[in-house]
């Protein structure tokens, strides 16, 4: 839509939105094994699918401990500090099951990896010889869970790649109300990394990925020192964002093995000339 209002001032936007989603029809799958790793498909399967445990909370007391389903079949020393799941199946026993759909022990899906209601906005807003521009994007669904080999950048199990995070957000006993468990020197205890709901991440996102703001200078002035035309502007890309998504994560920048770096905000200043 491109429109005036009255003499000076002008204006105009541009909406894209697109979505999809695929659901596999056919497939010989014999047993009803569980997607692993997209080798394996079901009939009926949405395509993107998570399956994982849904998260009680973290054990606060050696009595929850004892009182809770038990967890034997996905780890051991079970403790305070330490993940609780939901027993899906009410056996009184966490499980992965034999990874079929008809004994998938107490995961479900939890989300799915299909970026859903990808969206742009294209804004412009003229004054006289001012003009701002703008352009949003973004998505309005999407799940993401890591590669099981892919912790360090959010996890405090890796003792070789410590985060201040870390630190600050790890279950203690005078740090009950912690995201993470606490933390445990080893690389093969994963028990507290099992994929599940408490730290499944919404990559769903809206960014300014460009705002500009320029000024053409008077012809009259111009033309005294021939030049065709000038323009005064500044430009800034990736200034802004919204997402539920947690630190150090990045919605742009999950499909990458090593999340390391921030995504970089750049500002411009410049003066085109035309002669």
């Amino acid at each position: 839509w491109r429109d005036r209002i009255k003499k000076d001032w002008s204006y105009d936007f541009t909406l894209a939105l697109s979505d999809w989603t695929a659901e596999i029809t056919k497939f010989n799958n014999p047993t009803g094994a569980l997607p692993n790793n997209n080798n394996i498909f079901y009939v009926g399967q949405k395509l993107g699918e998570i399956w994982g445990f849904e998260t009680v909370g973290i054990f606060q007391t050696a009595d929850e401990v004892a009182k809770a389903p038990r967890q034997n079949n996905i780890g051991a020393n079970w403790r305070p500090g330490d993940i609780q799941y939901a027993d899906l199946n009410g056996d009184g026993t966490i499980s992965l099951g034999n990874g079929t759909l008809a004994n998938p022990g107490d995961r479900r899906i939890i989300g799915n990896t299909t970026p859903r209601y990808t969206f742009g906005i294209n804004g412009g807003l003229g004054y006289k010889n001012w003009r701002l521009t703008v352009f949003f994007q973004g998505i309005g669904k999407r799940d993401h869970w890591p590669t099981n080999d892919n912790w360090t950048w959010f996890f405090p199990f890796n003792a070789g790649h410590v985060e201040r995070y870390y630190i600050t957000d790890t279950w203690r006993e005078d740090n009950r109300d912690a995201y993470f468990p606490a933390a445990h020197i080893s690389t093969n205890d994963k028990k507290n990394v099992q994929v599940q709901t408490r730290y499944l991440q919404s990559a769903a996102y809206i960014r300014l990925k460009n705002i500009s703001l320029s000024y053409d200078l008077p012809t009259s002035l111009i033309k005294k020192v021939g030049l065709g035309r000038a323009s005064i502007f500044g430009t800034g890309m990736n200034l802004w964002e919204y997402t539920k998504m947690r630190k150090p994560l990045d919605p742009e920048s999950i499909q990458s093995a090593a999340i390391e770096y921030p995504m970089q905000r750049i500002v411009t200043l410049g003066l085109n000339v035309t002669f």
